[in-house]
């Protein structure tokens, strides 16, 4: 399973695609900064395994949908296997550059 974006604003839609079981029910999940699940969905895969899916369009932010990091799962109903992937859902999908600072200190020691 992978998502079309990593970080997501109000105007970008989370959107799910992969492959699995041909024609198997999957269990989409989406799970908010809090640990709950704010979305559920069951789909089925297309008869090649494929799929793809919109979870939501990302409404303003509210208690129901925060900023923060949140987790989409994908389980496949018929072996049980799952897989997660995290996004952030940010006010703006610009990344902060933050330097790093190195420190470097070195000791001789000569008998």
């Amino acid at each position: 399973m992978y998502t079309n974006q990593q970080i997501y604003t109000t105007q970008h839609p989370l959107l799910v695609y992969g492959s699995g079981p041909a024609d198997a029910p999957l269990i989409l999940r989406l799970f908010a900064p809090d640990g709950s699940i704010a979305e559920f969905e069951q789909i089925t895969t297309n008869s090649d395994g494929s799929f793809s899916y919109k979870i939501l369009d990302w409404p303003s932010s509210s208690t129901k949908h925060p900023f923060g990091t949140y987790t989409v799962e994908a389980i496949s109903s018929t072996t049980g296997e799952s897989r997660k992937v995290d996004i952030k859902f940010a006010s703006s999908t610009q990344l902060e550059l933050i330097p790093i600072e190195r420190k470097i200190t070195t000791q001789v020691f000569a008998p």
